[in-house]
């Protein structure tokens, strides 16, 4: 998801993650039937989240038929409420701590249901070279989301024309998931340049913005527009940048990487 202003990482998201705080699983190719579109296609990496849909207010049973109304309408309201879907974008070169703590905490904590990490195939601001295979970082991040039933692992953009700016990836998930809120996760750094982006009032006027803390980035958290919040998430100094020149250093940073994704770039010799 690309931006038409530059930035010193993905456009989306910069490699460098600032957080101090204060079943069975499967890879498959999901049209996502149960929205009744057949037209986008993406790979997701995950357990099923259809329990999202499926939760339910539990209330005791009344004769009164005011109560039996009440409760009808209850269902009703819980067979619509949408699932609250994070969007996570980057060109995870390679993903790290840093990214999955980040989508962790909007898990536990209850910002969304679920975050879905979608690899960017193309920056226009970044130097094609230094970027990993499209297929192979996609890798990774399965890799490293498989056993956490709140994370899937997209290369929804890969199919989109280039650059794919934020707008048009955001309108075409709407389109292919309306039984779903998207939630555009960014940094403050890139809350900062938000005007910068393409279309932001589209984006605004449309979905949800979460905003975690990046350090040397500063807003008034309360004076933000309808939509937007900021969210106090832990802060973790780490980036990709960092990791890719240790690994070709020959340096051992198996606690800054997912274990599974350790052992993938270990295998395959990526970034040597």
């Amino acid at each position: 998801m690309k931006e038409a202003h530059p930035l010193s990482s993905t456009l989306l998201f910069s490699d460098a993650f600032i957080f101090s705080h204060h079943g069975n699983e499967s890879t498959k190719t999901l049209a996502d039937n149960d929205d009744n579109n057949h037209h986008h296609r993406f790979r997701l990496t995950g357990r099923s989240h259809s329990s999202h849909s499926q939760r339910r207010i539990h209330h005791h049973r009344s004769h009164d038929a005011r109560c039996s109304l009440a409760n009808n309408q209850l269902q009703e309201m819980e067979k619509t409420k949408k699932i609250r879907t994070g969007i996570f974008g980057g060109s995870f070169n390679p993903i790290h701590i840093g990214h999955l703590a980040l989508a962790n905490y909007l898990c536990e904590y209850g910002e969304v249901d679920e975050v879905w990490f979608l690899v960017s195939p193309q920056n226009p601001f970044k130097q094609q070279q230094q970027l990993l295979d499209d297929t192979d970082r996609l890798r990774l991040v399965e890799a490293a989301v498989a056993n956490y039933p709140h994370f899937h692992a997209s290369d929804f953009e890969f199919n989109l024309p280039k650059p794919s700016y934020t707008v048009h990836t955001l309108e075409k998930l709407s389109e292919a998931y309306p039984k779903r809120d998207f939630y555009l996760i960014i940094g403050g750094d890139n809350w900062a340049a938000f005007d910068r982006w393409k279309e932001p009032e589209t984006i605004l006027a449309h979905h949800h913005i979460l905003v975690y803390p990046r350090r040397g980035y500063k807003f008034n958290k309360n004076n933000l527009p309808e939509h937007v919040k900021a969210v106090d998430t832990p802060l973790l100094e780490v980036s990709s940048t960092f990791i890719r020149q240790c690994i070709a250093e020959g340096k051992d940073i198996r606690y800054f990487l997912h274990p599974e994704v350790y052992k993938l770039i270990q295998q395959e010799g990526f970034y040597k």
